[in-house]
């Protein structure tokens, strides 16, 4: 039972793990790039950009063809050629977009952004506007989460049955004789008034506690019950680790001992036939003996 309880454990520990990408922090070189993707993208409201695209190159394009386009893009955006003051910004980023396409490690970690979805600028930090969870993750976060519903509520109810139980702890001891009586009768519990009579008051408490409850009512209430602490252990993603591991090995046990059983049917097959092989040598032994002796018969009845 222990090394089943590890596995599930280690179980729901690999699946923890499976959901660190999805939440792991961005580095500040990733806060960089969307920062300079970000402002070049309110120059251009309407259309998607990138650092390629403002410098007209593909993707894939080379160092000098990057070097080349840089100083063609300066050129038609120099203030001194062109007024508008949105090419005037966009000049003043061209200098940064180049240095990160100049870097392979930084031109390599931009790339990679690209090829995922650029993320979105919300508020204090970033977040992933394309990352779209699989259902098995949307499972395992709703099971999370019902889990852990179900251990503050089992929390919340041992909180109020433990109240309860010392509210009625409390007032227990001031039961009468006649009110125990009372409650052993509808509960058709053995009466010993001698025993009964006398009791001290908190004999009484326990009599009334073992046999209905502490109201004289006859009616075990939540306090009346032992309270059971709650543990992670019963909760819904924990019980059905337990159950996943659990069909898993005996899916395992299942395939063993059907292999093992076949095994066993191919030796008593083996075996049969040997028998066999010997019981018809054994036969003929006895035919040919018959025959050999009916000879010898024939022949003394002839010398006869």
């Amino acid at each position: 039972m222990t090394s089943l309880k590890k596995l599930c454990w280690l179980f729901l520990a690999v699946c923890l793990l499976a959901l660190l990408p999805a939440v792991a922090a961005w580095e500040q070189e990733d806060v960089e790039l969307f920062e300079m993707n970000d402002n070049l993208q309110k120059l251009h409201p309407n259309t998607p950009v990138d650092f390629y695209s403002i410098l007209n190159v593909d993707r894939k394009a080379s160092l000098p063809e990057i070097i080349k386009a840089h100083r063609k893009t300066s050129l038609q955006l120099h203030p001194d050629k062109n007024p508008d003051p949105k090419a005037r910004e966009l000049y003043s980023h061209l200098t940064s977009i180049v240095g990160v396409l100049k870097d392979p490690k930084k031109r390599e970690r931009y790339d990679g952004h690209l090829q995922r979805g650029l993320p979105r600028w919300r508020g204090q930090g970033y977040f992933y506007n394309r990352y779209t969870p699989g259902v098995g993750t949307v499972l395992f976060l709703l099971l999370l989460a019902a889990s852990f519903v179900q251990y503050v509520t089992s929390w919340i109810k041992y909180l109020l049955g433990q109240a309860q139980a010392k509210e009625e702890k409390a007032a227990a001891p001031q039961l009468t004789y006649a009110q125990v009586m009372k409650q052993l009768k509808k509960s058709g519990a053995d009466i010993d008034k001698r025993k009964l009579k006398k009791a001290t008051p908190e004999e009484l408490a326990q009599i009334a506690a073992t046999s209905g409850s502490a109201d004289g009512s006859g009616t075990v209430t939540p306090g009346d019950a032992e309270l059971r602490k709650p543990s992670l252990s019963d909760t819904l993603v924990v019980t059905l680790s337990f159950w996943v591991v659990r069909k898993v090995q005996d899916l395992a046990t299942g395939r063993k001992a059907a292999k093992d059983g076949e095994d066993g049917v191919g030796d008593q097959s083996a075996f049969a036939s040997g028998q066999d092989g010997a019981n018809g040598l054994l036969a003929g032994g006895l035919r040919q003996k018959a025959r050999r002796n009916r000879s010898t018969d024939g022949l003394d009845t002839d010398l006869s």
